[in-house]
């Protein structure tokens, strides 16, 4: 996914995870000798909330796009572990300007469509807005769940894209508010879950678990070994440091499985999963300027951290599985960053060449329809983002090449009023052979 502002930077945990079984069955040769082994290889689940055992954070790194790790994220907060046990997600995907908007429909109350979109569409920092369908099904499964617990049990979503009213707001205003893409989701960690005893399962771009003026290192500079960071084993990260573990992994598969170090364990061989490498991409000819560091508002409730533009690189080429979807954000412009991230943990969602990925952009992702079809199809939509695009000193993304958006894809139940009018209006629109798809030679332009 594009950003309007971007950053890479290693990412660095020191952490020992433990994480027994609810399950009854009969332990695997990894698990029996964990304490042993340098690295432990268990159901990604299991593994999950055992690190809640010992981290109160306990953070996903993103790849953006990855429809296997999307379907993972619904799996997680589905298990009664995460109702039971954490509560809490804070999550990039989604705009704080709209906190009140999706507590409202995650607490089951009627929210229309085109008042639930705001939600993922008035982010700061993607381009396109990260309306992919599996994170909108995720929404959609949270609330599902909610609907089954009592008011003081349900699971809490906090957006963590910094606020932004987009409807007033001048280009200062908004590359003011890119540079706090980490100051703020700190800040909200800190004083509303640490403070408060709490703990939460973290979904953001790899590249913001790292040294600070990133998310984690942030959040270590107050709260140290607080945050426990899981790397994704997807494109376009480069890992053959994990094929000494592919044997156990693959045992587990077609389950998810997770790998993380053990406390005091060897690190040669199987440690060397733990770093990957990953491209690095800079601004375009004709990207904004530089934008210098400066202070970002802070957490909901707390005040701001320090400015976090400094040394930061643009990321202006990729969604989903490129550079720019899985790092964080910072001011344009800025020097490129290392492409290394280390972690304690990798999630293996299964093999590589099988991942419904691929190293793909946003052209790509949107022509196959894992996106809503709002940002090509709904003229009032893609006027405002033309309007978002030019106070920034970006173009839109274009019309992609080789489109087969299918009906099918968008054939589920967000509970929302409108939306399913809203996807019947643009296929009446735009499919003329009536087959479900839409075509390049059915697509008209908007712009």
């Amino acid at each position: 996914m594009r950003y309007i502002v971007g950053s890479m930077a290693a990412l660095s945990v020191a952490a020992a995870l433990c994480a027994p079984s609810h399950a009854q069955r009969t332990a695997q040769p990894s698990e029996r000798s964990a304490s042993a082994a340098p690295v432990k290889v268990e159901p990604a689940l299991d593994g999950v909330f055992g690190a809640f055992e010992n981290y109160p954070i306990v953070a996903l790194g993103d790849a953006h796009g990855l429809a296997e790790q999307m379907d993972f994220y619904s799996a997680v907060v589905r298990d009664p572990r995460f109702a039971r046990d954490v509560r809490n997600l804070v999550v990039e995907f989604g705009a704080s300007s709209q906190q009140y908007v999706i507590d409202r429909y995650l607490a089951g109350e009627t929210v229309p469509y085109v008042e639930l979109r705001k939600v993922w569409n008035d982010t700061v920092g993607w381009v396109p807005p990260p309306a992919m369908v599996g994170l909108v099904k995720f929404f959609a499964a949270v609330r599902d769940i909610n609907k089954t617990l009592p008011p003081d049990r349900r699971i809490m979503v906090w957006l963590g894209e910094p606020p932004l009213d987009w409807t007033a707001s001048t280009r200062d205003e908004i590359m003011r508010a890119g540079m706090a893409r980490d100051t703020y989701p700190a800040a909200l960690l800190r004083d509303q879950i640490l403070a408060k005893g709490e703990k939460a399962l973290v979904i953001y771009g790899v590249g913001h678990f790292a040294e600070s003026p990133m998310l984690k290192g942030l959040l270590d500079a107050t709260h140290p070994g607080a945050m426990l960071a899981i790397l994704p084993y997807a494109p376009p990260f480069a890992s053959p440091g994990c094929a000494p573990l592919l044997p156990e992994v693959t045992a587990i598969w077609p389950e998810p499985a997770l790998a993380t170090r053990n406390p005091g364990g060897a690190t040669a061989g199987q440690g060397g999963c733990f770093t990957m490498s990953m491209p690095l991409m800079g601004p375009p000819s004709g990207a904004p300027g530089p934008g210098g560091p400066g202070p970002g508002p802070g957490g909901p409730r707390g005040p701001g951290g320090p400015g976090v533009g400094a040394g930061r690189q643009a990321e202006f080429a990729g969604p989903g599985p490129g550079p720019g979807g899985s790092s964080g954000s910072g001011g344009p412009g800025g020097p490129a960053g290392p492409s290394a991230l280390e972690g304690d943990g990798v999630l293996f969602l299964g093999p590589l060449e099988k991942l419904a990925q691929g190293p793909q952009g946003p052209s790509e992702a949107l022509a196959q329809g894992r996106y809503l079809p709002d940002y090509l199809f709904d003229p009032e939509l893609r006027q405002e983002m033309k309007r978002r695009s030019d106070l920034v000193g970006m173009p839109l993304l274009p019309p992609p090449p080789g489109l087969a958006i299918r009906k099918v894809d968008y054939d589920f139940e967000l509970d929302a009023p409108g939306f399913r009018e809203h996807i019947e209006r643009i296929f009446a629109a735009h499919d003329r052979d009536g087959d479900g798809v839409i075509t390049d030679s059915e697509y008209d332009p908007l712009d």
